[in-house]
């Protein structure tokens, strides 16, 4: 990795990682995340501190509320986007050496992944904020140890251990999030059921509730219905289609309640966040 202001490699057990953080740049722009879209070549990490954002990573479309975080792996294209009102946000990238926790990083990040972040890690942004605010004496040493901190704090949230197997191993094989993530695409218009999906997974229902936890953030209604809304705003952008159309199309029998839980995900309405996207060219109605 290339040498520059504030850049620094954390040794963790056997493995490397090379941080990049251009804290005073990110404290100016704090308010802001509007960006082209585009790929990098290393880890990028997005925590959403006030108010809620969009990101499109390939062709999913995810939304981050407020103490949410996503990390994006190297190659993936992403396109972000603050909705508007009150917006803070920390981001930073970073890369890990050849070994035991980046095999470990590719298991469990292999495009990307939203989780919520502890209070630890709220707390550590927040603090180096203050210190690019304040640049007391040796302000740049302890946001190097701020950031190694909050490292250690993501790395564990997430579980990721070189001299462990991942949380999710059992005695043959990990539990694939692709089924998972199957299971919501085809199942988000109808009826679906935890007891169904572990069924499917061939896990108890406690087990399910906690892959889902450790994997996505969120029980298994919250999957749902961000499943859900996932297509709710991709018809938005991208049709004519009515408001009542769409809510019915993605598994909502009462207009009222996806009105009110699209409000509860994105802070917005429907409407308004149709407006957002007017000058997208619109699809012909089928």
């Amino acid at each position: 990795m290339t040498s520059r202001p504030h850049d620094f490699e954390l040794k963790l057990n056997q493995d490397s990682v090379f941080l990049r953080l251009d804290a005073p740049k990110l404290y100016s722009k704090r308010n802001v995340l509007n960006a082209d879209r585009h790929s990098h070549a290393e880890y990028e990490l997005h925590i959403v501190l006030q108010g809620v954002a969009q990101m499109d990573v390939e062709d999913r479309h995810y939304s981050l509320k407020e103490q949410q975080a996503m990390l994006i792996a190297p190659g993936q294209y992403h396109l972000p986007r603050a909705l508007p009102g009150s917006f803070e946000r920390f981001s930073l990238s970073f890369s890990v050496s050849e070994g035991p926790l980046l095999d470990c990083l590719r298991r469990q990040i292999p495009s990307c992944r939203v989780f919520s972040i502890s209070s630890e890690m709220e707390s550590i942004c927040r603090g180096i904020f203050a210190e690019c605010a304040c640049k007391a004496a040796f302000w740049q040493t302890l946001q190097t140890a701020q950031l190694s901190a909050l490292i250690v704090h993501l790395f564990r949230l997430l579980h990721l251990d070189s001299n462990a197997q991942p949380v999710h191993a059992k005695s043959d094989e990990p539990v694939r999030t692709d089924l998972i993530d199957n299971y919501f695409e085809q199942h988000f218009t109808k009826k679906a059921g935890l007891s169904d999906l572990a069924a499917t997974l061939h896990l108890s229902k406690r087990q399910v509730t906690r892959v889902l936890l450790d994997s996505y953030g969120m029980g298994f209604q919250e999957k749902l219905t961000s499943t859900r809304m996932d297509h709710a705003a991709w018809l938005l952008r991208t049709t004519d289609h009515s408001i009542s159309l769409i809510a019915g199309s993605v598994g909502y029998v009462s207009d009222a309640a996806f009105y009110l839980a699209f409000k509860n995900h994105f802070q917005v309405t429907p409407q308004e966040y149709r407006r957002q996207f007017l000058h997208c060219p619109k699809k012909t109605k089928s």
